[in-house]
């Protein structure tokens, strides 16, 4: 059993000053996983900012966390315990191999249109 999670940290950061969302952690559920095997989990959420020009050319920062038993997410629940590796030390007791618990990658960047 494996527990899937993702965070989106919007353009700015925490304070997210352009109103953009997704914004938050969310639990993508329990999936059986055998050794060995890999699975692809998607999610397609709705980019927005209610201030584009605030943020154009900022990214979006998206850390996937995979928690061996899918017992964890109460300290990987806040963008706060994310970032601030909360949710690290609760992953690293399940196994012992930790470098492969989380994934993070920045984007999608935010495009201001012009009118």
């Amino acid at each position: 059993m494996v527990g899937v999670y993702v965070a989106f940290l919007p353009p700015g950061g925490t304070q997210n000053f352009g109103g953009c969302s997704p914004s938050g952690v969310v639990n993508l559920g329990a999936l059986n996983l055998l050794p060995g095997n890999k699975l692809t989990v998607k999610a397609d959420p709705p980019w927005q900012c209610a201030d584009p020009a605030a943020m154009d050319g900022v990214s979006w920062t998206i850390k996937a966390i995979a928690d061996a038993h899918g017992d964890d997410f109460a300290s990987c629940s806040t963008l706060q315990q994310v970032f601030s590796g909360q949710c690290s030390a609760a992953l690293a007791d399940d196994d012992n191999g930790t470098a492969t618990n989380t994934l993070i990658r920045a984007r999608p960047k935010v495009v201001a249109l012009s009118p």
